[in-house]
């Protein structure tokens, strides 16, 4: 059994690929981590814990983690233009604030949340310290010990397409990496669906910021349209956009599928 953390489940064991459970999982952020939930990490053999937030979300929310456990600190949107995470961020700071939700009704209404969150993903594809980020996490993998943890703010954008992809590298169909993507909305359900209501109640459009909270099918597919448009595939995008050399990725493909249980280092 996995910490009582919002939206911590093993990546592993899709219907279809070669990534068994035990080996990945993907979470929240882990600031509320109680001594329960560190012997809970230890239980399932994490060694291994990738932030993948600013440096603001973590400074003001470090991750509570074992002792011997590894952190590495990932700010894949650190080059995004005026940091939309930030932004982002802001909204759930501001989102029950009456004195500034017509401000963020301005901002969000009209289909503006979605593109926000489209152009998001898009930057996950193609922003220098994204690609920096998923490479060095990749690589990481390859070569530690020990289960992983992957993580961002609510565990389900930056993490959302960083997990899709080690998926997809491991042969998971589309459609059952969609699946696994599209679970974090019912992980959320009850947190997110008490934030729309007062949300509403202070006169802010719902939809809008449920645009921002929930995941789409739309937001993934943007990811993977500019993966095609960019490189040509996915496997041009693990070798060209993240640099990983045929050597690094039979580690990782090696490493992901249990058939390697130390360090290549």
């Amino acid at each position: 059994m996995g910490p009582d953390v919002p939206n911590f489940r093993d990546a592993g064991g899709l219907a279809s690929g070669s990534m068994p459970t035990g080996l990945v999982y993907r979470s929240s952020e882990l600031d509320a981590l109680d001594h329960r939930g560190e012997t809970a990490l230890v239980a399932l053999g994490v060694r291994q814990v990738f932030d993948l937030r600013t440096e603001g979300e973590r400074r003001a929310a470090p991750d509570r983690l074992p002792d011997g456990t590894r952190l590495r600190p990932l700010d894949v949107m650190a080059d995004m233009s005026e940091n939309g995470a930030s932004a982002i961020a802001a909204v759930f700071a501001h989102q029950a604030d009456r004195s500034v939700v017509s401000a963020l009704n301005a901002s969000l209404s009209d289909g503006q949340a979605r593109q926000m969150m489209v152009d998001a993903y898009i930057e996950l594809v193609g922003l220098p310290s994204a690609r920096h980020g998923y490479r060095q996490m990749l690589l990481d993998m390859a070569t530690d010990d020990g289960a992983s943890v992957v993580h961002c703010t609510a565990g389900k954008d930056r993490t959302g397409w960083g997990i899709a992809v080690v998926q997809l590298l491991m042969g998971a169909d589309i459609d059952h990496v969609e699946e696994d993507y599209l679970a974090s909305n019912e992980a959320w359900a009850d947190g997110y669906t008490q934030i729309l209501r007062d949300f509403a109640q202070a006169g802010g459009d719902s939809d809008a910021l449920g645009d921002i909270l929930w995941v789409r099918p739309a937001y993934l597919q943007a990811a993977l349209d500019t993966v095609d448009s960019i490189f040509g595939s996915l496997s041009a995008y693990i070798s060209e956009g993240l640099g990983l050399s045929p050597q690094e990725l039979a580690s990782l493909n090696a490493r992901l599928a249990g058939q390697a249980t130390g360090s290549a280092n």
